[in-house]
């Protein structure tokens, strides 16, 4: 339970802590025995992105590194273009 509550603090939007920060980073770790795999699995996972302040476009990347607890690794990467509308709503 404690776990559980520390990754979903890891998660939040960062905006809520007023913070200038624009990445983020967790590390999570799921059981084995869900439905559709046997083996649990740790993943690594970072977001990162420029500063949207700064630039009318804000790229960004998001990668994730996993280690099944059979030994094998896997990974996968996004990178994106992210952009804001002047007109205010």
């Amino acid at each position: 339970m404690i776990f559980r509550c520390i990754l979903f603090a890891a998660v939040l939007p960062l905006s809520i802590f007023a913070d200038t920060r624009h990445y983020r980073t967790t590390l999570r770790h799921i059981e084995s025995g869900g439905i559709g795999y046997e083996d649990g699995y740790t993943t690594l996972e970072a977001f990162l992105a420029s500063d949207p302040s700064k630039w009318a476009v804000t790229p960004f990347l998001d990668a994730r590194g996993h280690v099944f607890d059979n030994g094998k690794w896997a990974a996968n990467a996004g990178v994106g273009l992210r952009g804001c509308s002047v007109k205010k709503f």
